[in-house]
C-alpha cells in the first residue's frame, strides 16, 4: 500500500497522536486513509479503539483535504495553498455504533460535502465514516474544517 502523501506536513501530531498510517486514496472530492490499532495506543481502553481515538482519526482524515486545495479554490485569492493550516471548527451529527478491537485495521473515509470561500479562509464541510476490515460501519459524523492561509 503506497502512501501518497506525507500527511505529517499538515498535522501538527506525531508519534503517539497520530493516528493516520497510510493515505489510499486523495482527491478533490475526498480522502480515504487506514489505520492500524496496535494494543499499545494510547487510545486503546479494555483491548479496542475508544470514541476519542475514533474522532482523532476521523479529523485527521478531514485534514488532508488540505493538500487538495488547489483543485478546488480560486489561485488567484490563494497565493500558496501548501502554506494553509487547518482547524476542525465542528462535530456534528456523531454516531458511534461500534468500538473497533485492538491490533485490527480501520478504514477512514471523509467526502466533501461544501466548501465556502470567506476571504483568505475556507470552510470545508466534509462527511466521515469509519469502517472495520470487514467494512461494518463503525462511526459517521460530519465535520467542518476552517482552513487558512498561514501567512496571513
Amino acid at each position: 500500500m503506497e502512501n501518497l502523501i506525507d500527511l505529517t506536513q499538515y498535522l501538527p501530531h506525531r508519534e503517539p497522536f497520530l493516528l493516520v498510517d497510510k493515505i489510499t486514496s486523495l482527491n478533490k472530492d475526498g480522502v480515504i486513509t487506514v489505520f492500524y490499532i496496535s494494543p499499545d495506543c494510547i487510545f486503546v481502553n479494555e483491548q479496542h479503539l475508544n470514541e476519542f481515538g475514533l474522532i482523532e482519526n476521523a479529523a485527521q482524515n478531514c485534514s488532508a483535504m488540505i493538500s487538495q486545495m488547489d483543485k478546488f479554490i480560486d489561485q488567484t485569492d490563494v497565493e500558496h495553498y501548501s502554506d494553509m493550516v487547518g482547524y476542525i471548527s465542528t462535530i456534528k451529527k456523531i454516531a458511534v455504533h461500534q468500538l473497533p478491537k485492538e491490533d485490527t485495521v480501520i478504514t477512514t473515509h471523509s467526502r466533501l460535502i461544501s466548501s465556502t470561500h470567506l476571504g483568505n479562509s475556507y470552510l470545508l464541510n466534509l462527511s466521515v465514516a469509519i469502517y472495520n476490515e470487514n467494512k461494518d460501519l463503525l462511526f459517521e459524523a460530519e465535520m467542518v474544517l476552517f482552513i487558512q492561509d498561514n501567512k496571513s
